[in-house]
């Protein structure tokens, strides 16, 4: 948890959903231009040639942070209804992990918020988070794993925003 220390989250995971292929190049390139109305999340199954795949999970609300990265970022809101994280290559034993997960509640780390394309593109009523895969980390636990990993957390300078650092909720 260093320099780019990602923020902790609790939430539920609901389900995987993809982008296309074509709106996934549109994501990753800065010279795009994106219209709200190109995106569209898809259900497994549902699209040819998919995309990135993001799990979804809703009712988040930021457990613990760093307060100087808090601030860098200019976080105000501490909860979201629905966010969008991307999955990397996901190995058999992480799918695993996903699929023990869905529709349970979940610690999430992630490096918030992220924008897309030329401008930054806000989706409406859509949050995408920057996933944390660093090597054997993962970026979604058991909510079991709160007390442990808030433990390491605090012990680096984690402090609970929603005490001194939120503006609004």
């Amino acid at each position: 948890m260093g320099a780019k220390a990602p923020f902790i989250y609790t939430g539920r995971f609901t389900r995987l959903v993809y982008v296309s292929r074509e709106l996934d190049r549109k994501l990753r390139d800065p010279n795009s231009t994106i219209m709200p109305d190109e995106l569209r999340l898809y259900e497994p199954g549902q699209v040819l040639n998919p995309g990135t795949q993001f799990m979804e999970i809703i009712n988040v609300r930021v457990v613990l942070a760093r307060p100087a990265r808090f601030k860098v970022l200019y976080r105000e809101d501490c909860r979201f209804d629905t966010v969008h994280v991307p999955l990397g290559l996901v190995k058999d034993g992480h799918m695993a992990l996903l699929d023990g997960l869905l529709g349970k509640e979940v610690v999430l780390l992630a490096h918030g918020r992220e924008f897309y394309g030329s401008h930054p593109v806000n989706f409406p009523n859509m949050v995408f988070m920057g996933a944390v895969m660093d090597g054997e980390v993962s970026s979604i636990h058991p909510l079991a794993d709160l007390p442990d990993i808030a433990g390491i957390a605090q012990q680096v300078g984690y402090v609970d925003p929603q005490a001194s650092l939120c503006t609004r909720d």
